[in-house]
């Protein structure tokens, strides 16, 4: 990159053994560490929730702040923040209204994910249900989910309701002979992508990596396109700014 950028990391699993991300406190130091080095200054912490409480209940506020403590030991100045990645399924508006699922922040914005292969008409009425909620949803790792890969109009009906659109940083590493990086390169140079995500589960095969999808992206986009997708608009987020 040109000069150095603070990256944000609006997609994260550290919070330890909550779900199937970080599964002790040294190991989401670890995690903390390699996003350090990757050049993140920010993280939210994403942990998975679903109204079946498939991976259990826990004291999510509780053990971020303990995080918050270990990681300002060795980093000062890594700012994190909590959230959820919250899999729509029947019930998840009464988990919001109920504080159970955990907005950004505690602002409007919510990071949202749907099973791969859930048909367009129910992730489109989902969004309708969130949006005449009044919530902000932010779909994960769009170019994982079947009903909208390569549906251009799908891609643009949703985005006529202002939902905002985040991809994981490892989608776009790889050969530009590669058919999915390829297609997910041209998400980002057609504008569609909001916000870029490392989606880190551990420290090995689901590690940090965001310098090499940063400099894709300042490179072939621009530095303003890359700033807004890799910082500005996650902090507009955490600070709960409009966006859409």
């Amino acid at each position: 990159m040109s000069e150095r950028l603070d990256l944000v990391d609006l997609h994260t699993h550290i919070l330890p053994g909550v779900d199937d991300g970080s599964s002790s406190m040294q190991e989401t130091l670890e995690m903390v560490d390699l996003a350090y080095r990757e050049g993140v200054r920010t993280i939210i912490a994403t942990s998975h929730f679903d109204h079946e409480r498939s991976y259990g209940i826990y004291p999510y506020r509780e053990i971020f702040a303990k995080v918050q403590q270990e990681v300002a030991k060795s980093h000062p100045d890594m700012q994190l923040y909590l959230g959820s990645e919250i899999l729509y399924t029947y019930g998840v508006l009464d988990d919001l209204a109920s504080g159970d699922a955990l907005t950004i922040e505690d602002t409007k914005y919510i990071l949202v994910e749907f099973y791969p292969d859930e048909h367009y008409s129910e992730v489109f009425g989902a969004f309708q249900k969130l949006r005449r909620s009044g919530y902000k949803p932010i779909l994960a790792h769009v170019e994982r989910v079947d009903c909208l890969w390569k549906q251009w109009d799908r891609m643009d009906e949703l985005k006529s309701m202002h939902i905002l659109f985040q991809m994981n940083t490892e989608s776009i590493i790889g050969s530009v002979f590669n058919g999915p990086v390829r297609y997910c390169r041209k998400l980002i140079k057609e504008g569609y992508i909001d916000f870029m995500g490392t989606d880190m589960h551990n420290k090995k095969s689901r590690a940090p990596v965001y310098r090499e999808a940063a400099a894709w992206i300042e490179k072939e986009c621009g530095r303003e396109v890359c700033e807004d997708i890799c910082r500005n608009h996650a902090l507009a987020v955490v600070e709960g700014k409009r966006l859409a």
